[in-house]
């Protein structure tokens, strides 16, 4: 088997007071949610996916200077509203109410990012689509005809640019943010398999020309971890494109191993046992064993809790005490 092999020593170490901000594609979703499960201070994909590095680029911006695109700028088709700069999660049925789920959510991650030690940025794609009466990009085309819209790969030199932007703007409020990047394993095939592969070549050659330029930055290595480490068809889903949960574990596992301190590794395993058993329903509710178990779990956040005050389990305490005293 080949073995991708471990990054060098990395500081500083990501920790439970450490603020971690994800954003990209579907590959920092994954990566946003299992740090989200263990507890960790995070924001990930706060406007749903984005997969190009030029809506990176200006999502990134948008939430750095707070800014809310006009009412005016809100499209509607077929009875839905929506904004081709951001995903179909922002989308509803009246203006007021997409500008609002914008406004709320660039407010709460202007909050947020300036202040994260870590930013992980996942680019998925370097093909663009971009609108025909404007020629801007958009991060998502809404289902609207493909007649609106003009396909098209991005060089090289214009995604290197982009980056450095995004580098520009983070670094700008934060100079002490650790920046890493990644390229998404998961191929974009209905682009076409030759041209999934020469997309992701010139994300790889532009992250790694940027990588090699800057400081306070990194490559994670998650695209060759399931292309060459990953190489059997039972680290996929059924579709055989997206990674399935044994990819998703080792990846998580790799990140762990590269982005924790000892600590923080130890403390994630003791989360893990006490979001499984919240997670777990047994046959028989009432029965004292399971009361016991429940008691037990409580004990168990409770030495959590000692050692990392700030964590919260009020959703497990109250699922906990629920069969408790029922």
């Amino acid at each position: 088997m080949t073995v991708v092999p471990f990054l060098k020593e990395i500081f500083p170490k990501i920790n439970h007071s450490s603020g971690v901000f994800f954003v990209g594609s579907c590959f920092s979703q994954v990566l946003g949610a299992k740090w989200k499960e263990s507890k960790g201070s995070t924001l990930y994909n706060p406007f749903g996916t984005v997969y190009n590095p030029v809506s990176i680029r200006k999502m990134i911006e948008n939430i750095i200077h707070c800014q809310i695109p006009a009412p005016e700028s809100i499209s509607e088709h077929n009875g839905i509203y929506f904004h081709t700069d951001y995903h179909s999660d922002m989308s509803a049925l009246s203006r007021d109410e997409v500008y609002e789920n914008i406004r709320q959510t660039t407010t709460k991650a202007t909050d947020f990012l300036p202040n994260a030690t870590y930013v992980f940025i996942t680019l998925g794609t370097a093909f663009v689509y971009e609108e025909k009466s404007s020629g801007q990009i958009v991060a998502n085309c809404h289902k609207l005809p493909a007649s609106h819209f003009r396909k098209r790969m991005l060089s090289t030199e214009e995604i290197i640019l982009n980056l450095q932007n995004i580098l520009e703007t983070i670094f700008a409020i934060n100079s002490a943010t650790k920046v890493v990047w990644t390229v998404s394993p998961v191929r974009h095939i209905k682009d076409g398999i030759i041209e999934n592969n020469w997309s992701k070549a010139r994300l790889v050659d532009a992250v790694h020309t940027v990588v090699r330029e800057q400081k306070n930055m990194h490559y994670f290595p998650a695209y060759e971890l399931v292309l060459d480490q990953m190489r059997d068809y039972r680290y996929y889903e059924n579709d055989l494109i997206h990674p399935g949960p044994e990819a998703r574990e080792a990846i998580w596992q790799y990140f762990s191993d590269t982005y924790f301190d000892d600590e923080t590794r130890k403390l994630n395993v003791d989360i893990q046992k006490i979001r499984s058993a919240f997670h777990h329903r047994p046959k028989f509710p009432q029965h004292a064993d399971y009361k016991r178990f429940c008691e037990q779990q409580l004990k168990a956040i409770q030495s959590a809790l000692k050692r990392y005050p700030d964590l919260d389990f009020t959703e497990e305490k109250n699922h906990f005490n629920r069969f408790i005293y029922s």
